[in-house]
């Protein structure tokens, strides 16, 4: 479709998907929705190609749905509404006055149009009713009564770096900061360091914040930066081992602190082990004997599934 817009000499391609929702819409659109997970893949790869300048025209492509791990880090990129922004008014010939295009096909919108004058609707068909304004949720029109695993679905206009005049006065790209997970790698050791850089830096959902070489510049760090997770060497060769950077972090940032991965090629005092477990609970999450990309990557993507399966939105 984009190369034939391109061909045919269009200025610029629009796309919606017409996944089943529990909205009236459902009734009406066939069967010719996809899974999720097609769709993900189509997106990316198309994504891919705009980031890349592969096509001659902008091209819109909506997100639709977004992972729970990635809505909790980002709420205000992600809780995008054309409600609760006031970007957008559908008029009707009916008089109709709605804004959730999701809403078409109901007698729900917020006000109408006759007798040459606007009349707000007082009733229970508003389509605000309902909607927490003040908050930043999941698209609350798809979300009332459905849910869909492990992903949270997004407004159907929010679509990642359009040009469209209301994304660009909002300036909604810049709220794309905290999307990422935040770490601190903490080794001595330079070349166990150094791989496990290579290795996170070839991730896009990874954001390393800093390197500490030190138990004490590691405990510092995790104070000052307050990252989400944390990899970090156990015995530094130093009197300040994995479970007093846990120990100190834990009297200084309570329920802040990170998630903890202890990287040890030998085995770990049990009572040492159950210590850290007692004051931090779930916050440990696992030993690192393996420096390699492949156990790496299992951590972060065990640790996301996690997230995934008990946040509650």
């Amino acid at each position: 479709m984009i190369k034939l817009a391109e061909e045919l000499g269009i200025e610029k391609i629009n796309f919606h998907n017409l996944f089943k929702t529990g909205i009236p819409r459902d009734h009406f659109t066939g069967n010719i929705d996809i899974s999720i997970k097609d769709w993900f893949e189509v997106k990316e790869e198309i994504e891919e190609k705009v980031e890349n300048n592969e096509y001659s025209i902008p091209v819109r492509i909506p997100s639709s749905f977004v992972t729970k791990d990635r809505f909790i880090r980002n709420p205000e990129y992600y809780g995008y509404c054309t409600c609760k922004t006031k970007s957008a008014l559908l008029v009707h010939p009916n008089g109709m006055l709605r804004i959730c295009p999701l809403l078409i096909g109901t007698p729900y919108g917020i006000a109408k149009y006759y007798d040459n004058k606007i009349v707000w609707d007082d009733s229970p068909t508003n389509e605000l009713r309902g909607i927490q304004m003040n908050k930043n949720t999941p698209c609350a029109t798809q979300y009332k009564h459905n849910k869909f695993g492990k992903y949270v679905p997004v407004c159907c206009s929010f679509k990642p770096k359009q040009n469209e005049k209301i994304w660009q006065e909002l300036d909604w790209e810049s709220k794309t900061t905290g999307d990422k997970i935040r770490t601190i790698i903490a080794n001595n050791d330079d070349n166990e360091k150094n791989k496990i850089v290579d290795i996170l830096n070839k991730r896009k959902d990874i954001e390393i914040v800093a390197v500490a070489k030190s138990p004490e510049d590691t405990y510092d760090k995790i104070v000052e930066l307050k990252p989400e997770m944390v990899f970090a060497k156990y015995d530094f060769g130093t009197s300040m081992n994995g479970l007093d950077i846990v120990k100190k972090s834990k009297e200084t940032l309570n329920n802040d602190i990170p998630v903890f991965n202890m990287i040890s090629n030998t085995e770990i005092p049990k009572d040492e082990m159950v210590e850290i477990i007692q004051i931090v609970g779930n916050k440990m999450n696992t030993i690192i004997r393996e420096q390699t990309e492949e156990r790496y990557n299992g951590i972060i993507e065990d640790y996301k599934e996690y997230l995934n399966q008990f946040i509650k939105l």
